[in-house]
């Protein structure tokens, strides 16, 4: 038996509402207005796999709601588009997709809690804010206030989700970039072409008809080449599926510039290779990523994948004596700050794992998490008395998105932070650094079947016999 609702009448400030209750619903009792929640700056694992902050879901669905309930102290609204979080199930004692009832936001009371595991997580909430333990083998609540050092609290040990696929060549025909497409074989005039014959139109009405412009259209169907923001309207209005669109805006290019480049079908493993490289050791400024590493196997995986994935070369160049690599292309710098929000001239501090990867397959966050310890991360000895693999950023965001990047792989990293001095600057300045750390040979053993490396010296330690 379940509470299906409940209904409120002249309760508080409620003159009626109701409110429909899922089976599996765990309803937390509390004093009114104690304010069972958390900190806007709390982090909410959805459905899909996606992280925001509370404060980003609630105010967002309220600044969309057709109707907003008042409260004393705040206010709430219903969800009808479905939303859903990870919840622990009671009985299975497994995380599963539940939908959120209603987005609330209320005033905070004086005091809060802040509760952090040995494994760094920590979360900020009220005093009376249940978190789930277990007593005598029975799932229970204690308030936030009631915890004591030492007692264990349930967390996730594994997030599992099936992963959602990417396309980023489709993705970029609906931003309006300055990237251009050249119809060298005159395929798309064609189809235009026979369209405008069959349905008795002038290059005008089919301009006005498609969203276009007339002048870019005539400078087109001219031979000169379009953006592919408007090619791509062109593209839908002759009817092309997705499929046709993706064959046919295979290459694109910059603005008076001759060297074509291609664009990936979709967010596959040695993309997301490429960009856990360029993320650990790049550097993005105008449309240039300067790429630095000391492993001549790392610089030659991004030589590689930057020509497999880009048509682009990389050219090796040399400074004080070290190499490094230069990879120059306008579209691929657009690419990666409008789809990837990979910005240039980003400082270390500001990184962030782009969000298409965080739902992504476990097997591209893999490839992804492989290529940043490539670039960035260190393996211990496999006779040093702790067994780790360590990745330490000025970057909190990038640190704590690597530790939920863990999860999705069935593994329990450590975030921490301690102050330290970059080893490759001279002038030793310490600054805040945050470490993800992976312990253990069982940790370890799990991951040898997902991470590969392609430093051979790193790869060498992480091949431990089981």
């Amino acid at each position: 038996m379940y509470v299906k609702k409940i209904v409120l009448k002249n309760f508080k400030s409620f003159s009626t509402a109701t409110v429909l209750l899922d089976s599996g619903f765990v309803s937390f009792v509390g004093p009114n207005g104690s304010g069972k929640c958390v900190r806007g700056d709390s982090e909410v694992l959805l459905g899909d796999g996606s992280v925001v902050s509370a404060a980003e879901l609630v105010e967002s669905k309220l600044a969309d709601a057709k109707e907003k309930i008042p409260m004393d102290d705040g206010e709430f609204c219903f969800n009808p588009e479905g939303v859903e979080v990870f919840s622990l199930n009671p009985q299975t004692l497994k995380m599963e997709r539940k939908r959120i009832q209603a987005f609330v936001k209320r005033t905070s009371p004086s005091e809060l809690c802040e509760v952090e595991t040995r494994s760094g997580k920590k979360i900020v909430s009220t005093t009376y804010h249940p978190v789930i333990t277990l007593k005598e083998g029975e799932v229970a609540a204690l308030n936030a206030e009631e915890l004591k050092p030492g007692m264990f609290i349930a967390t996730p040990r594994q997030i599992n989700i099936v992963g959602e696929k990417f396309y980023p060549r489709l993705e970029l025909l609906k931003l309006n970039l300055p990237i251009y497409f050249t119809d060298s074989e005159s395929k798309l005039k064609i189809v235009l072409t026979e369209l405008k014959a069959k349905r008795g139109l002038s290059w005008k009405n089919l301009a006005e008809n498609s969203g276009v412009p007339f002048q870019i259209l005539n400078s087109f169907v001219c031979g000169q080449a379009i953006k592919l923001f408007f090619a791509a309207r062109l593209a839908s209005y002759a009817g092309l599926n997705d499929f046709e669109k993706t064959v046919l805006f295979s290459r694109v290019k910059a603005k008076n510039q001759r060297k074509n480049v291609s664009i990936p079908v979709e967010l596959d493993e040695r993309l997301a290779r490429f960009l856990g490289l360029v993320i650990s050791e790049g550097r993005i400024i105008k449309n240039e990523i300067f790429f630095y590493n000391d492993a001549p196997e790392i610089r030659g995986e991004f030589t590689r994948l930057a020509k497999e994935l880009f048509d682009c070369e990389a050219v090796e160049c040399l400074s004080h004596g070290k190499p490094f690599l230069i990879l120059s292309s306008a579209p691929l710098i657009l690419l990666f700050e409008h789809l990837f929000q990979q910005k240039p001239f980003t400082h270390s501090s500001d990184k962030t794992v782009p969000k298409q990867l965080i739902t992504a397959s476990d097997k591209v966050i893999a490839a992804f998490v492989s290529s940043l310890f490539d670039g960035d991360g260190s393996v211990s000895d496999p006779t040093a008395s702790k067994v780790c693999l360590e990745y330490a950023s000025a970057s909190k965001q990038l640190a704590k998105q690597l530790a939920y990047l863990f999860l999705r792989l069935g593994v329990v990293a450590r975030f921490s932070s301690a102050e330290k001095f970059a080893s490759n600057t001279v002038a030793k300045t310490r600054r805040e650094y945050y470490r993800v750390c992976v312990y253990g040979l069982e940790n370890i053993f799990a991951l040898q079947s997902k991470l590969s490396f392609t430093q051979n010296e790193k790869s060498s330690r992480f091949r431990i016999d089981n």
